[in-house]
């Protein structure tokens, strides 16, 4: 547990979060019991699953997305800088977007939960009236430097206009844009995160890239059958 709690990077001590910590091990351990009893249940049993998942209308309008407008499947996650399961899940996304090219199109919704992440959400908007919305977003992932001070000095380094960025971020600007992402990933049902909708269809968790890829192909073949079945009529 003690591991656990150094790599959490947070201030707080660790009797204080201790009984989180214990109760996320519990989760993560059911979890990956149920997981695999499921798994055992299916590999035993022949199972059809014909029933489609639900889907969810995601609003996109004014979202920050990389890729065609017209890909065939569209990733959109909610996440918090801060959130350990967030940054892990980065490089995964990253790469998928590399490697399924124009096949898949990514959007980013701010669901700030812990203290540091909504002004960092901030951050990456005040970037974005720059044009270096992606930019930032990659770095904050990739250093995990949230405090305003490093906020400020990531955006100089990436020779943003420092003044221009540093009235944005100080007037709290972009924070009503950053509070609608949020309050629609709590009507979307979201509790935490990373939580992601792949074509509409809610997936939780911190995926990692085998399954995120398996998922954007099962996309990919649905839309290829209904293409077949349609040509065939």
């Amino acid at each position: 547990m003690k591991v656990y709690y150094e790599g959490l990077e947070t201030d707080q001590p660790y009797d204080a979060v201790r009984q989180k910590i214990l109760e996320k091990i519990r989760q993560l351990r059911t979890d990956k019991i149920r997981a695999a009893y499921v798994t055992a249940l299916r590999v035993q049993t022949t199972v059809y699953v014909t029933l489609a998942p639900p889907r969810a209308n995601v609003d996109l309008q004014n979202a920050q997305t990389t890729g065609p407008k017209k890909a065939p499947v569209t990733i959109v996650e909610f996440a918090d800088y801060e959130c350990p399961y967030c940054q892990k899940v980065a490089a995964d996304v990253k790469k998928l977007q590399a490697d399924m090219g124009d096949k898949v199109a990514f959007t980013y919704k701010d669901f700030p939960i812990h203290s540091r992440s909504g002004k960092a959400a901030e951050a990456t908007r005040c970037a974005g009236k720059q044009g270096k919305f992606w930019e930032l977003h990659d770095e904050l992932y990739r250093s995990k430097e949230l405090d305003l001070d490093q906020l400020k000095a990531q955006a100089r380094a990436l020779k943003l206009d420092s003044a221009e960025f540093d009235k944005c971020l100080d007037s709290g600007e972009q924070a009503a844009a950053v509070e609608r992402d949020h309050k629609e990933g709590a009507r979307l049902g979201i509790s935490g995160t990373p939580s992601f909708f792949i074509n509409g269809h809610f997936m939780s968790g911190a995926l990692d890239y085998a399954t995120l890829r398996q998922i954007v192909e099962q996309q990919l073949a649905v839309q290829n059958q209904g293409l077949a079945n349609a040509g065939s009529k």
